[in-house]
């Protein structure tokens, strides 16, 4: 079995793609909604009260914008870190 993040880890994992939101178009971005959801696959408890506000229906994404540096890739790339 893997380990889980924590209720904290994921909310912190949260508030950092909240503050990474830099433009009006990566609410929308498949890139962070991606991150929701495996933010919410890999928490231990349920965290959709943090997360399930920034969450949009699939219909309303759009495809990754290419962004260089890509914020959410980066708290993804957090994610296998605090699984360690």
């Amino acid at each position: 079995m893997h380990k889980q993040l924590s209720v904290s880890q994921a909310r912190n994992l949260v508030e950092k793609l909240k503050i990474s939101m830099v433009r009006d178009e990566c609410r929308d971005c498949e890139c962070l909604q991606g991150v929701l959801v495996q933010i919410e696959i890999e928490a231990a408890e349920d965290v959709t009260v943090g997360a399930g506000p920034l969450k949009i229906p699939p219909a309303q994404m759009h495809s990754c914008l290419g962004c260089d540096p890509c914020p959410p890739a980066e708290i993804f790339s957090d994610i296998s870190c605090l699984k360690k």
